[in-house]
This record gives structure tokens, sequence and C-alpha cells, in this order.
């Protein structure tokens, strides 16, 4: 099975009532040591979503990228 992460501002678009995202102010503030929650996805062999939240440690950061550890 393979996993990528999801796409939030998808989410976010389909639902935004119910679906947070953080504001542009606090991603900008994010840095090395930081903890973020990130959704990962994989579909499975029977086309069902399968995903899970799992929280990740920045460990670099390039302008708008991030690299991290689980």
């Amino acid at each position: 099975m393979n996993w990528e992460l999801d796409n939030v501002y998808e989410r976010y678009n389909e639902a935004p009532y119910t679906f947070y995202i953080p504001s542009k102010q606090v991603i900008d503030i994010l840095d090395v040591g930081g903890i973020v929650k990130l959704i990962f996805v994989s579909v499975a062999e029977d086309e069902s979503y399968v995903g899970e939240r799992m929280w990740v440690e920045i460990t670099h950061r390039y302008g708008e990228n991030f690299k991290g550890i689980l």
C-alpha cells in the first residue's frame, strides 16, 4: 500500500465550516522543531479511502516547503 499526504486545501474547500486549517499567518511562523498534524492517505484495493492523521516534527524549512519526521 502506498501512502501520500492529503491535500488539506481541497478538504477545506469541500467542508469549510467543519474542516479546520491554520491561517497563512500561523503557517508562516512554523519553524524547525515545530510539531504539525498531517493526513496520510491511501486508496485501498476496493477503492475505499484509508487515512491516518499523524504528528510530524519539522526538521527543515525551504520557503513554503517543509521536511519532517514522524
